[in-house]
């Protein structure tokens, strides 16, 4: 065997050891639970499985309008240009409707002016049931522990996380689902995701004293 060949014999040697080497320290070093087999696959994001003539019925209360329970019906009719064609419609305890037809974007944006007199249900709306288009446009690990974003409510900083996964009672029906949520001071702030809902079914919201913000239950699907 010539010289050269035993020092790459050696060469090749060290670095299988030197791999060998970084690969235990990996695996004496990493978090419990982070095998590869193990990454998490259950993702969801705004408008997760959408499909056309979806109709999702909601009741809602909001501070804005002294919590009065709302009924609001989003019917999706078809995707145009990756935007969506639905109509919304709004109505009262005493039957009083508001409605319009407007396109929002893949991610639940609307795009299309808001009419005077849908404006204010549009506000509430964005700020109950789309509240959560400001965390999951993306797609979200469906996971326990898996953080989603920050809430800052003035020097208090928390996690938006998954906290459990959980059976949750609707009046549209008993959904497996994960629960998204933070705690400001005392209340918990809890929004319930289910896998193949494009939307969360259901959610209660304060605001850092203490006081309701929204809630909403899907009631009808």
């Amino acid at each position: 065997m010539t010289s050269t060949v035993k020092i790459l014999g050696i060469i090749g040697g060290l670095g299988v050891v030197v791999m060998i080497g970084i690969i235990a320290y990996g695996e004496i070093t990493k978090p419990i639970g982070t095998d590869i087999l193990q990454r998490p696959t259950e993702q969801w994001s705004v408008g997760n499985s959408l499909t056309e003539n979806t109709v999702l019925t909601y009741r809602f209360s909001h501070v804005d309008n002294d919590y009065v329970e709302l009924k609001t019906i989003l019917k999706f009719f078809e995707k145009q240009e990756q935007n969506w064609r639905v109509h919304i419609i709004i109505e009262d305890p005493i039957g009083n409707m508001n409605e319009q037809e407007l396109f929002l974007s893949q991610s639940m944006i609307p795009i299309t002016p808001i009419e005077p007199h849908m404006k204010s249900y549009m506000r509430m709306i964005q700020d109950s049931i789309l509240w959560i288009v400001n965390y999951a446009v993306e797609p979200k690990y469906l996971i326990d522990n898996a953080v989603w974003g920050t809430m800052i409510h003035g020097v208090q900083k928390e996690e938006l996380k998954i906290t459990a996964r959980e059976d949750i009672v609707t009046k549209a029906g008993t959904f497996d689902s994960y629960v998204l949520s933070y705690k400001i001071k005392n209340k918990e702030n809890m929004i319930w995701i289910v896998k193949d809902k494009p939307l969360p079914v259901k959610a209660e919201v304060y605001d850092i004293y203490g006081k309701l913000q929204f809630k909403f239950e899907l009631v009808k699907n």
